[in-house]
């Protein structure tokens, strides 16, 4: 699709694009989503312009490889904007925004990472389509890394896959284990599972998640309630995050019955806790509402209500 200003147009002939054009641009790409490259060039579209094209990128149905922007008008605004929207989509590849004087170097370098971190492993590239389609016969992903030779996936790529496992309803499992994945993976993680209710098991193992990955994920124990396996084992995420961990089991989670915690810098104390408040999620319904009854002394409890503060410290 190309609307770039050329040296053979007759003169007075060019009429060019503005950021109030662009919303017909948008409404071909919707409704040709085979489009694969889109040149702008010359048009002066500004970051208003960017912004809607930026929308059009973030689309699962997308299927731009190439844009070009260049002397468009945009400044750093439009490439954030931009490299945001490349984060979301795994098909585009090149994105030209030469010739526009407000844009600095440090943003641009942010989408030119983002833009060379889209060659996904050809494995993840294939699958994130059969995802975004919510094939019924993928129930578990497993992309555990277990040759030293093979490179890890990396938070970019994870991002991809939960991206598009948001409104998938038949994978229950997945395994990211030794793949060097950061706090960032858990962010892109926990936004999936604030919206998808499939997923049962995370394996986030030996990876390079610290305290500030960990404490998402306490936060996201306090209202998620269809994660039942969770593995953290061989990551740093310390004491203080493990403590938070503990008090969301005691105060909110009922679901998880599995969690792995081992060589994570934390006191044996506090695991032990966690072990055995998990273990106690996994005992039956009705025997876990009797303990609730004896150490509160209440006649009556509302098991999937709010527990009472500290129920379990002893």
């Amino acid at each position: 699709l190309n609307f770039a200003k050329r040296s053979t147009q007759p003169r007075g002939k060019w009429l060019e694009l503005t950021s109030d054009s662009i919303q017909y641009v948008t409404r071909i790409l919707k409704t040709s989503p085979e489009i694969s490259e889109l040149d702008l060039t010359d048009n002066t579209i500004t970051d208003a312009g960017v912004f809607q094209i930026a929308e059009i990128i973030k689309k699962p149905k997308c299927k731009l490889e190439k844009i070009v922007l260049c002397n468009v008008g945009m400044t750093d605004v439009g490439v954030n904007a931009l490299t945001e929207a490349v984060r979301c989509n795994y098909v585009v590849k090149t994105i030209h925004t030469t010739s526009n004087p407000e844009c600095t170097f440090k943003p641009q370098s942010k989408l030119s990472d983002a833009l060379s971190l889209n060659q996904y492993v050809p494995a993840v590239k294939d699958i994130v389509p059969l995802l975004l389609s919510n094939v019924a016969g993928i129930r578990s992903l497993d992309f555990a890394r277990t040759d030293p030779k093979q490179p890890p996936l990396g938070d970019d790529t994870t991002r991809i896959l939960f991206s598009a496992l948001k409104d998938n309803t038949h994978v229950t499992k997945v395994i990211l284990s030794n793949q060097g994945l950061s706090n960032r993976t858990v962010g892109y993680a926990c936004e999936c599972l604030s919206v998808n209710k499939h997923i049962e098991e995370l394996d986030l193992g030996n990876n390079s998640i610290g305290p500030d990955g960990a404490n998402l994920f306490s936060e996201l124990l306090e209202i998620n309630t269809t994660l039942k396996s969770l593995r953290l084992s061989q990551n740093n995420i310390l004491e203080s995050a493990g403590v938070a961990i503990l008090q969301a089991l005691k105060m909110s989670n009922r679901t998880l019955v599995e969690i792995g915690v081992e060589e994570c810098s934390i006191t044996e104390g506090t695991a032990n806790q966690i072990y055995a408040l998990v273990a106690f999620n996994g005992q039956p319904i009705e025997f876990r509402r009797q303990v609730l009854e004896r150490i509160t002394a209440l006649h009556e409890v509302e098991f999937y209500g709010d527990a009472p503060s500290g129920y379990l410290d002893d």
